[in-house]
């Protein structure tokens, strides 16, 4: 089970890499750091990208 997967190439990796369960994780209230930084992807982004690699 990986986490924090944001791209497809992301998801790429970490399922050719033996993966079972990704998931996508972006933005959030918890993400201060993201949100002060403004590095990183939208959640809704992050999940679309990630389930469009898995679902091959």
């Amino acid at each position: 089970m990986v986490g924090n997967v944001q791209t497809r190439a992301g998801a790429k990796d970490v399922i050719d890499a033996g993966a079972d369960i990704v998931v996508g994780s972006g933005f959030s209230s918890f993400a201060e750091a993201t949100e002060l930084s403004g590095v990183g992807v939208p959640e809704l982004s992050a999940l679309m990208q990630v389930e469009e690699v898995a679902s091959l």
